[in-house]
């Protein structure tokens, strides 16, 4: 009967912290919904690195939801345990299961949420880099908009494609995607060699972005030309930080440095109409809105 007693605690323990989590989840979430939409301001265009800070945000909840019960749970079973022993003071009472039982799921449950927090903040250090790198690129590009180009940002297409920065230059439209990438030591080189099909950084080789950047090219391409007819789209991929060595050919995805931008306002000997141009700002500021 003792030994179900303790188990029971020990089910308790653990049980009651997650399930007040997700309560109060439940209830916050309620609240949201049913909260009146009171402000006159509307939605703002979206924001240079807007996407990254929603993940940011997103992690940061999950991560309270998940690490908080368990570290209390972990604090409870602690308690449980120094409770049941301090119990058995003056007795003849001999620690059995019921008892070790506590301060193991104590130190597994703490060492699960070590663990998790020490992955959180390993994520959000490269989303925290992801996030400045397009800041990086979008000052970059705002400069063209003296230039006559037109630049915005976080637009969001079908089937997951997620365009960071698309730039509305005279020539053409371009879809520019940022890539973050550390170093691979502290003070290492900061040099990738590009021969239109293959990124290669110092340690290692990449060729997943360029594809991913082609993608969102074409998805753009092909929207826009259901909207406003056929516009050249170009795919570009920007590195802020590094040395880009190399060019791939004439259809190749462009990868450069974001400072390296100014080509995009360059005159062309066939420019866009500029009232296709302005047909493109508009449709694309509806697909934001």
């Amino acid at each position: 009967m003792m030994l179900t007693f303790k188990l029971a605690l020990v089910a308790a323990a653990v049980a009651i912290p997650f399930a007040v989590t997700v309560a109060l989840a439940a209830v916050f979430a309620a609240l949201a919904r049913l909260r009146p939409q009171t402000s006159p301001l509307g939605h703002p265009a979206p924001a240079p690195g807007d996407y990254r800070r929603r993940q940011i945000a997103r992690l940061e909840r999950r991560a309270w939801a998940w690490l908080a019960p368990t570290l209390i749970a972990a604090l409870l079973l602690a308690l449980l345990w120094l409770w049941l022993r301090g119990a058995q003071v003056g007795t003849d009472a001999v620690a059995g299961a019921g008892d070790i039982l506590p301060l193991g799921l104590a130190a597994a449950l703490l060492a699960v949420g070590l663990a998790g927090i020490a992955r959180v903040f390993a994520l959000r250090r490269r989303l925290q880099h992801a996030l400045t790198a397009e800041l990086i690129t979008a000052q970059c590009l705002h400069e063209l908009a003296r230039r006559d180009c037109v630049v915005m940002h976080d637009i969001a297409g079908e089937g997951g494609v997620r365009i960071d920065h698309v730039v509305i230059a005279p020539a053409a439209v371009y879809a520019v995607a940022t890539g973050s990438r550390l170093l691979a030591r502290p003070g290492g080189s900061a040099e990738v060699r590009y021969d239109g099909e293959r990124l290669a950084f110092p340690v290692w080789e990449e060729v997943r972005p360029l594809r991913e950047v082609r993608t969102q090219a074409q998805w753009l391409a092909a929207w826009l030309a259901r909207e406003v007819g056929e516009v050249p789209v170009l795919p570009v991929l920007a590195l802020p930080g590094w040395k880009v060595l190399g060019t791939g050919p004439a259809d190749a995805v462009l990868v450069i440095n974001p400072r390296d931008c100014g080509f995009m306002a360059e005159p062309s000997v066939s420019p866009l109409d500029g009232g296709l141009r302005e047909r493109i700002g508009a449709a694309l500021a509806r697909r934001a809105a």
